[in-house]
């Protein structure tokens, strides 16, 4: 495959010239800013569920400092008692007791057997990819975040298909 083929920007730039290609960047950047709000709550969320509670920022007569950091300066010891991350992990425990194969099953009796073809060839897809663990971290970071993306493709990895 050509390089440029699949930088969208740089076909944009050879179809309708440098305007459009500043267009798309600018679009970008509109998204990434719009995100920002999901990606700091996101974070936040992450410290307390992996015991950080006492990570975030204050200020104090006009002092940045973490809430951690007040704490022990007032002379007592922040406590943690991280409910969330247990809460987490026995959902993950469910979740993956629950994890079944994929299966394919025919409509039609007379090809029952591409049914189980294709049985075979999604079990080994997912046991050559690490499918389940993929999927286990993938439900940790909704519970985290509430929000989660997975990007499926067909390539050659380690030279193998």
């Amino acid at each position: 495959m050509r390089g440029g083929e699949f930088d969208s920007v740089g076909r944009a730039k050879r179809m309708l010239g440098d305007s459009r290609a500043f267009d798309v960047l600018w679009e970008a950047q509109s998204y990434w800013l719009a995100m920002e709000t999901f990606r700091t709550d996101r974070e936040r969320n992450k410290n307390y569920a992996y015991g950080k509670q006492w990570n975030d920022m204050i200020c104090v007569d006009g002092k940045m400092m973490r809430e951690e950091g007040y704490i022990r300066s007032q002379g007592n010891i922040p406590l943690k008692n991280n409910l969330i991350r247990r809460m987490v992990q026995a959902v993950l425990g469910v979740y993956r007791s629950q994890a079944k194969e994929p299966t394919c099953t025919a409509r039609d009796r007379d090809e029952q057997k591409y049914g189980e073809t294709m049985s075979t060839v999604l079990q080994c897809n997912m046991q050559l990819n690490r499918m389940s663990e993929i999927n286990a971290r993938c439900m940790e970071e909704f519970l985290i975040s509430g929000f989660v993306v997975q990007r499926k493709w067909y390539g050659w990895r380690d030279n193998s298909d």
